[in-house]
């Protein structure tokens, strides 16, 4: 577990998350329409884009509780489909996400 006190860095927390069922992210999220691998949550150091959550094992991965901007908003041009940084997480391994509209 990361302490919050830690100021966790974008490398600590990929370094956690593969032994992690429950993840909790408290942060600015960025939604890159152009290129939605870049999304990402905005960790102190750097962003953890998709990119980079998709490369891991996620296989312990249950819960993401995402508290950040951003990360169930759609794209107005695809209204029709669910391309967000949720979708990104189940995509990516979790089985369960909560997500934010805002």
């Amino acid at each position: 577990m990361i302490q919050p006190s830690a100021a966790p860095t974008a490398g600590a927390v990929l370094e956690k998350v593969p032994d992690t069922t429950i993840l909790h992210l408290t942060c600015h999220g960025y939604q890159d329409f152009t290129n939605p691998l870049e999304s990402g949550f905005v960790i102190q150091d750097s962003m953890l884009t998709v990119a980079k959550l998709m490369g891991l094992n996620l296989d312990k991965a249950f819960l993401a509780f995402l508290s950040a901007c951003e990360t169930a908003k759609g794209d107005k041009a695809l209204t029709d489909q669910a391309i967000h940084l949720a979708a990104a997480m189940l995509f990516a391994g979790f089985k369960s996400v909560v997500a934010t509209m805002w």
